[in-house]
């Protein structure tokens, strides 16, 4: 029979099969495509992160956007000045909605090439810190970030001899008078958390955990630990070790910042030294139970530690007297969870089906004045456990007998000593707790920490400084 005449005279019709391998081709291709094209702008990706950040440059803190301004009488780049890592001063961050710095670190992924002895700083890189809007705002911590290079048109090219590299050269020594990486940050978690066949390494997951959800991250804690490790001396891998060791058992394994009590054990006639600890009212042990990742407990410690932030970094606390945060109102609102027997209509117990009374959840909300900010921030909960390893804390005793047998640590803080390695680790941890809680514990993450994560014995260069 003859065919259709048609403008197709004379072709074969497409069969399915060839339709579907043509359609296979097509796809294969356009994969290939965008495989290509997503090369491509993580390579332009790369290249523009190396790019020197100049004079002028966009920069952002988490949600606030602002300018770079580069203060030092330097080379230009583009007729600009360029940016090095010795700008990191408040005045050089000016953002555009009125957010200021308050606290700087040190910058991260710098050049490798130096104007005027200081090392160049790149668009890629980055300089964590806190800081906060005007007003009674709570601070925030953050990084700056470079939004662009403050380059325009094509970048001025940079000669190839000591020109910035991507990545830092990681220094494997040992972990003494530097700050951690975040590889090495979740190393330490991973490890603790392996050391009880534990393989979650999500932190401050805690359904009573009152962070906000941008602080709960490995680089958020990085951040926070790195600048506290700074600030109160934890500088050595012996007294890090300590500190991870006590601050992990704190905090139910980085699961929270708040104490998982009721905390009514604490009020006044609830406990023998609830007085002597400022708890004259009804409803203080809620309100000063532990918090923070040293646990903080009772209303006078809290107050002192504020007492501290007010004399050394007032702007953090919007310039607010001591009695103006303690003052028992409400600033926060915290959960406290746990399980009672269900009782039905009738007020008897509910029972399951082989007879055993069924518990429920609850949930009550305690109102907490500025106190909650040991919880409910992530600066406050690491700042203030520094403060306690390493001014609030000394070793004190009151009989004749352990005053002559710990007479070398007398009056001495966790540091000091931390740096008698293991001679007093139970020590230290019943100076944290106040008691012997978790002793078993804590001894298991010193030793996993000093042997398969900081390689205390081979790795530390100061390993043959340890007080005997």
């Amino acid at each position: 029979m003859d065919r259709l005449k048609n403008d197709g005279e004379g072709d074969v019709p497409e069969t399915h099969n060839q339709t579907s391998a043509q359609n296979q081709m097509k796809a294969d291709n356009q994969q290939k495509m965008d495989d290509q094209r997503a090369e491509n702008e993580e390579k332009d990706k790369k290249e523009e992160g190396l790019l020197l950040a100049i004079d002028g440059a966009k920069i952002k803190f988490n949600a606030h956007m602002g300018t770079f301004k580069v203060l030092s009488n330097v080379p230009t780049t583009q007729d600009k000045l360029t940016g090095t890592i010795v700008e990191k001063q408040i005045p050089n961050f000016i953002f555009d909605d009125g957010f200021q710095m308050i606290a700087l670190t040190e910058w991260q992924d710098f050049g490798t090439a130096k104007v005027q002895e200081n090392y160049v700083l790149l668009k890629k890189s980055t300089l964590p810190g806190t800081g906060k809007m005007p007003g009674s705002v709570p601070p925030e911590t953050g990084k700056i970030e470079f939004v662009t290079s403050g380059q325009v048109n094509a970048p001025e090219s940079i000669d190839a001899k000591g020109a910035p590299v991507p990545e830092q050269k990681e220094d494997k020594r040992c972990y003494c008078d530097r700050d951690l990486t975040i590889d090495e940050l979740k190393l330490i978690i991973k490890q603790l958390r392996a050391s009880e066949k534990k393989n979650s390494t999500a932190i401050f997951d805690d359904e009573n955990c009152p962070l906000q959800e941008s602080d709960k991250t490995d680089e958020r804690l990085l951040v926070e630990i790195n600048a506290m490790f700074k600030t109160y001396h934890i500088n050595t891998c012996i007294r890090k070790i300590h500190f991870f060791a006590q601050c992990y058992h704190e905090t139910a394994r980085l699961g929270t910042t708040l104490e998982y009590a009721s905390g009514v054990g604490y009020d006044p006639g609830n406990h023998p030294e609830s007085k002597q600890h400022g708890h004259t009212e009804v409803g203080d042990g809620p309100r000063y139970k532990g918090r923070g990742a040293m646990q903080l407990t009772w209303r006078d410690q809290q107050k002192e530690y504020f007492s501290y932030v007010i004399s050394k970094k007032l702007q953090l606390l919007q310039g607010k007297k001591i009695d103006e945060l303690f003052n028992r109102k409400k600033q926060y609102q915290e959960k406290y969870i746990y399980t009672k027997i269900k009782f039905d209509k009738d007020g008897k117990p509910v029972l399951d089906k082989k007879k055993r009374k069924i518990k429920e959840k609850v949930v009550d909300l305690i109102d907490v004045d500025s106190a909650g900010l040991l919880a409910n921030n992530l600066f406050f909960a690491i700042d203030s456990a520094g403060w306690f390893w390493d001014i609030y804390k000394t070793i004190e005793y009151s009989s004749k007998a352990n005053k002559t047998k710990y007479r070398e640590i007398l009056h001495k803080n966790l540091n000091e000593v931390s740096d008698y390695g293991d001679k007093y680790l139970s020590i230290i941890s019943k100076f944290v707790n106040g008691g012997g809680n978790g002793m078993a514990e804590r001894n298991v993450y010193y030793n996993e920490l000093k042997t398969n994560v900081f390689k205390f014995n081979t790795n530390c260069i100061n390993r043959d400084k340890i007080k005997k």
